[in-house]
């Protein structure tokens, strides 16, 4: 739904490509890039941390990381140790995903490896990090809470923070197989889509279309006009597909379906 929280899947990997071993392992000693959220790919990537003067360090991202193995394979060839990108502990964002070809490829001699600074962990997330988190705090929006939910909704500027596509939600021909659109993960855990009642279903209490239509012993209509979900709106009504619904009048507790209904609204 376009006013809820990206579209996409958040993918959190622990990185660690390579087991911990030592320099001597891997033959002659390669290369080192290092990689680290505090970096700039302005940077030679060739030290672990920003010199005193600021102006040399580590890059921020895998992708120079990368490009820089391609230009020292087109420049020359690789070292005889080969080179190793060494990624600080933090977690790294990808605005796309991160594409190593054959071209990436190293050789028995120079092998290219990518790990994790050894004893750290990496994480490579396929999504957005959100920040700046803040109360709600706009008088309209809290008179439509619970009392019990005032001061502990938060909410952040998308938009701020580079967001721009928030997806939309989508029905599907199956049961259980509909697009949420955009998906918001917290503690690695997925979200619910923000909803009324929490769980469960709200019921109707009565529908009021001309043309009726029993289901299964139900009693329910095509029109799918219907009392009452709730006093505000838009408004979502599930059953065996999401139907957007809309309420009739600005002071009537009436709704109605925003299309025909294929079967049927019923209590």
């Amino acid at each position: 739904m376009k006013n809820l929280l990206t579209s996409g899947v958040v993918i959190g990997i622990v990185l660690s490509l390579w087991p911990a071993r030592g320099d001597a392992d891997l033959g002659e000693r390669p290369l080192a890039l290092y990689v680290a959220t505090e970096g700039n790919d302005a940077w030679s990537g060739r030290l672990a941390a920003r010199n005193a003067e600021g102006s040399d360090g580590p890059f921020a991202s895998l992708e120079r990381a990368r490009d820089e193995v391609r230009r020292l394979k087109v420049n020359g060839g690789l070292p005889a140790g080969g080179v190793l990108v060494e990624i600080a502990e933090d977690t790294y964002s990808l605005e796309k995903p991160l594409e190593l070809t054959a071209e990436d490829s190293g050789t028995a001699e120079a092998p290219i490896v990518y790990w994790a600074r050894p004893g750290e962990q990496v994480r490579l997330v396929g999504g957005k990090v959100l920040s700046q988190w803040a109360p709600v705090t706009a008088p309209d929006v809290l008179a439509r809470m619970d009392e019990t939910a005032r001061g502990q909704v938060m909410q952040t500027d998308l938009h701020a923070q580079g967001v721009t596509d928030l997806g939309e939600m989508a029905s599907a021909p199956r049961w259980a197989s509909s697009s949420p659109g955009l998906e918001v993960f917290f503690n690695d855990e997925p979200m619910t889509l923000a909803r009324w009642p929490n769980e469960g279903f709200a019921q109707i209490a009565e529908v009021h279309g001309e043309t009726e239509k029993d289901i299964r012993g139900t009693k329910g209509c095509v029109e799918g006009v219907f009392d009452r979900l709730r006093d505000d709106s838009p408004a979502w009504a599930l059953g065996f597909k999401p139907i957007p619904v809309e309420k009739i009048g600005l002071y009537e507790d009436a709704y109605r379906a925003s299309w025909p209904v294929e079967h049927s609204v019923r209590p």
